[in-house]
């Protein structure tokens, strides 16, 4: 049973630095040359999920008061590591948040 419990603590552990190392590595292709859309940004990120968010559930972009037609989008790198994006109206970027760090 220990043996058990070490090995999903392992694994959630292994899981979590992996997301986070992604994360880097992502965020290491934008940093010349920001993306200034959400195509852009999307054909970056590979293996994540996203869903739209209220600011309260940003780590670091819980301060942001969006404007009319704004939406903040929260991407899970490797279904772990949080990215929150403002994005305008037609999609162009506002704000990048790393939560992950």
């Amino acid at each position: 049973m220990a043996l058990v419990l070490v090995c999903l603590v392992g694994g959630y552990c292994a899981w979590d630095v992996a997301s986070y190392a992604y994360a880097l590595h992502v965020e290491s292709k934008w940093r010349s040359q920001p993306p200034s859309t959400r195509v852009e940004l999307e054909s970056l990120l590979g293996l994540y999920d996203s869903r739209d968010i209220e600011p309260s559930e940003s780590q670091l972009g819980s301060g942001t008061e969006l404007e009319t037609g704004q939406k903040m989008v929260q991407y899970r790198l490797l279904w772990k590591a949080e990215l929150d994006v403002v994005y305008d109206t037609v999609d162009t970027i506002v704000a990048i948040f790393t939560s992950y760090e």
